[in-house]
């Protein structure tokens, strides 16, 4: 009983940390269209390094900035981008905010109604425990958990669904001192964290 109150406690104050993190990100996000295509992005009050992205609607990376300041302001010309559907996405250390776009007769509409929020799952190692947790806000969401070892042989398989906090403890005590690896996907991202033993 007393365990269970100490993982408790602990799991409370890191969402409480996951959640004020995840708030910084929220307000510190400003997008300002100048031109047809050419926009001002302005980011502040930023305490950790954020990835700045460029993606077309197939995921494919198109630019990508990492912004390691406190207050960040430029303007981007999307000349360079053809007719289609885009995102914005801001990878800061907790989640990712993804903001639509698409070039519709060489004008820029962003289109920030539609915006998607998608909150990275956390994995710390203590021992011999591999602790995976996620802030989901929708219970029918689901985290897909696989565990491979360094020959790429699948040790573990879970997906995870129906819980607003998801948690899940690997026990690694009877596996030989090596590199692992655990791959979550979630809401179409894919996280891989690598862990040594």
């Amino acid at each position: 009983m007393k365990n269970l109150m100490k993982r408790s406690i602990v799991l409370v104050a890191l969402m409480v940390g996951f959640l004020s993190n995840a708030e910084n990100l929220n307000s510190a996000i400003k997008l300002s269209k100048i031109e047809s295509k050419l926009v001002n992005l302005t980011l502040s009050q930023l305490s950790d390094n954020v990835n700045f992205e460029i993606t077309d609607e197939e995921g494919v990376s198109l630019y990508t900035e990492l912004v390691n300041a406190t207050r960040f302001s430029k303007n981007y010309n999307f000349e360079f981008l053809s007719n289609g559907n885009y995102f914005l996405e801001f990878h800061g250390e907790t989640k990712i905010r993804k903001i639509p776009f698409k070039i519709v007769n060489e004008e820029l509409v962003i289109l920030e109604e539609e915006e998607k929020v998608i909150y990275k799952p956390s994995v710390t190692v203590d021992q011999d425990m591999v602790n995976i947790t996620l802030l989901s806000l929708n219970k029918e969401d689901s985290l897909d958990i696989k565990f491979y070892d360094s020959y790429d042989r699948l040790l573990y398989s879970e997906l995870v669904t129906g819980e607003n906090i998801i948690g899940k403890r690997i026990n690694t005590g009877e596996l030989l001192k090596g590199e692992y690896s655990v791959i979550l996907k979630y809401k179409g991202e894919t996280f891989i964290e690598e862990i040594k033993k």
